[in-house]
């Protein structure tokens, strides 16, 4: 494959002459080179640490769900944290077992609706 009339990718070390993605380059570029190969690597890494964890902490439909729905019903049916945590520590028993088995069809009867109307976002639009 050529770009801009060389090759897109040649290492001649006997000539000491590379060419990347079609620019070539000599030994004395090198410091060009790697300057910009740094500066790549940082705006990846800032990139991603910024829109990540705005993307991660704020915009994800996963969090969206779980914050907004799912954890509202489980501290409604079983309490906060410390209730949780209390509830968990109990030996089985009908009243764990009740809040435990109502809590987890609410969440299959949620994700079976949300998957449903999804999938039917997708086929629809085909």
């Amino acid at each position: 494959m050529k770009l801009n009339g060389h090759p897109l990718m040649l290492f001649n070390i006997l000539e000491r002459k590379f060419i990347l993605f079609g620019i070539a380059f000599w030994p004395q570029d090198f410091h060009l080179f790697v300057l910009a190969m740094l500066t790549f690597i940082v705006f990846i890494i800032l990139f991603t640490a910024l829109f990540g964890r705005i993307w991660c902490g704020w915009a994800c439909p996963q969090t969206i769900f779980m914050e907004m729905v799912f954890r509202k019903i489980e501290y409604l049916i079983e309490g906060d944290y410390m209730q949780q945590k209390a509830l968990n520590a109990e030996s089985p028993n009908p009243i764990k077992f009740r809040k435990k088995f109502l809590k987890n069809s609410i969440f299959f009867l949620i994700s079976f609706i949300i998957a449903k109307y999804f999938l039917g976002l997708y086929y629809w639009g085909r």
